[in-house]
């Protein structure tokens, strides 16, 4: 089963998860590079997502290198407006796609 995302101050981790998200804006957030060098992945689905505002780079790839042994599914980068606004230009219903995506994996 996927973990929810809690507001907390440590990462949660139960070596029974068979599936979780990762994901990280289009720079490689340390907290990300951590947990994913942290953790044996061997049997896991790893789902990569990013947000950026025009360039995504090398996110999903970075993420999917990190996350060795897991079969990466599902990846997916949601972009805003590069206006530094809060608009996203992905269609929401690709989200929504994906989401349902995801949650068909556990």
């Amino acid at each position: 089963m996927c973990p929810t995302t809690q507001p907390q101050w440590r990462c949660p981790w139960d070596e029974s998860w068979s599936c979780t998200t990762a994901g990280q804006t289009a720079t490689r957030a340390p907290a990300v590079r951590t947990l994913l060098n942290s953790r044996k992945w061997n049997g896991k689905v790893v789902v990569p997502f990013s947000t950026c505002a025009g360039w995504a780079g090398s996110t999903l790839d970075d993420i999917a290198g990190l996350a060795e042994g897991a079969r990466i599914a599902e990846p997916l980068t949601v972009t805003f407006a590069s206006d530094g606004g809060a608009r996203m230009v992905t269609d929401p219903r690709k989200v929504s796609d994906w989401a349902g995506r995801v949650a068909a994996l556990v």
